[in-house]
């Protein structure tokens, strides 16, 4: 079985060997579902961009190795549009995995509804959760952050990057403006707002001949900027040193 890794909830002091707090649930599914006994071996990461070999003892985990940095796989800021059902689950958990910087959803003019305090609130907890949950199980060390979601006029006034739509031609996914990436809701951007983001200087870019479903268009974006700026290509040949 391949090493668990644990988001810790604190980095403490790998040259002393200090004992690190890991959350109730997850020590429950460490000791009741994978079955671990004190001792066994853990990896441990902060979310940002450390790791740590450590093992299971009854206060948590205990360090045993040094700290070791780990680089950012991705520097690509997200910015899906609302979504209805549990589309938005998908995205934040696929993105955490290939290893994305932000993700900051956004409110346009075909988002589904509007949200109130206590709903957004509810949802930030639990997409942070699905991030945690997918950081460990992809191995990762870069915990992304995610934003309460922003309206769409707001974000393109005051950032660059690309907009990803059927309408757009070929992206350049070696640009500066494919590390931000803004994705539109079932339906797709109104002609205002795309005309509106343009116009604000950002890009336009298509994703193929085919029109994407929003949850799909987000990951494959995000895997096309990270692999257009080299960053899985140098991840991997690190890895094969």
């Amino acid at each position: 079985m391949r090493v668990p890794r644990v988001l810790c909830e604190g980095p403490g002091d790998a040259s002393r060997g200090d004992a690190v707090a890991i959350p109730g649930d997850k020590v429950r599914h460490l000791r009741e579902v994978l079955r671990l006994r004190d001792g066994a071996p853990l990896e441990i990461t902060d979310g940002a961009g450390a790791t740590a070999a450590a093992t299971l003892v009854p206060g948590g985990a205990e360090l045993c190795g040094e700290w070791v940095a780990v680089p950012r796989p991705s520097p690509v800021h997200l910015h899906p549009c609302l979504s209805k059902g549990r589309k938005l689950d998908f995205v934040v958990e696929k993105a955490t995995e290939l290893g994305v910087e932000e993700i900051t959803p956004v409110i346009s003019a075909r988002t589904e509804r509007r949200w109130d305090a206590e709903a957004v609130a509810r949802r930030l907890a639990r997409w942070r959760s699905i991030s945690r949950a997918a950081l460990e199980q992809s191995h990762g060390a870069w915990l992304p952050r995610i934003g309460v979601p922003v309206d769409f006029a707001d974000l393109v006034g005051r950032e660059r990057g690309l907009v990803l739509d059927p309408s757009g031609g070929a992206a350049e996914w070696g640009s500066d403006l494919a590390m931000r990436l803004l994705v539109g809701p079932e339906g797709g951007f109104s002609a205002g707002e795309r005309a509106e983001a343009e116009e604000r200087g950002w890009g336009l870019g298509g994703l193929g001949p085919t029109v994407l479903r929003t949850e799909t268009a987000a990951v494959v974006g995000v895997a096309l900027a990270a692999f257009g700026h080299a960053e899985w290509i140098r991840a991997g040949r690190d890895g094969q040193d």
